[in-house]
């Protein structure tokens, strides 16, 4: 379970990383994006195209760095969740935009963009269910020990 974890945790860190790096060097571009889904006004769309990039980036650092792992994977999962749907949104409504996932390597969004990102949601799922599963079996061992592990 730990290697599942380690695995998942430093490939789903890594995406999150070169998807906000990505953003961070086109900001512009990546605002244009953020305006084209069509789902937030101005100025909204404005502040989802100055912070999510860091966020991405603060949260593929700790992924990757083994800190704070738990709230990491879930706000992965939430991550996942908004991107998902705006990306099944936008195909659904026959956008031919870029999904915006990483720069200008990203293609119009298609069925695979929604199966990529329903993947990430599920590797995001995968990890917070796996940390949870390792945080448990840390506090029994810890409690067969007479450790309280739990604060």
């Amino acid at each position: 379970m730990r290697l599942l974890l380690s695995l998942t945790r430093l490939f789903l860190g890594a995406v999150l990383l070169w998807s906000g790096m990505a953003k961070i060097r086109q900001p512009y571009e990546f605002l244009a994006t953020v305006y084209s889904y069509e789902l937030v006004g101005p100025s909204l769309g404005l502040l989802i195209a100055a912070v999510l990039p860091w966020l991405e980036i603060v949260v593929g650092c700790c992924l990757v760095g083994g800190v704070l792992t738990e709230g990491s994977f879930a706000a992965a999962v939430l991550l996942a969740v908004a991107f998902t749907y705006a990306v099944s949104y936008a195909w659904h409504r026959g956008l031919a935009i870029s999904c915006g996932c990483f720069g200008e390597a990203s293609g119009a969004i298609n069925s695979l963009t929604i199966i990529r990102s329903v993947g990430v949601l599920m590797l995001s799922l995968l990890g917070l269910a796996a940390s949870r599963v390792c945080r448990g079996d840390i506090a029994k061992v810890a409690n067969r020990h007479g450790i309280r592990a739990e604060p």
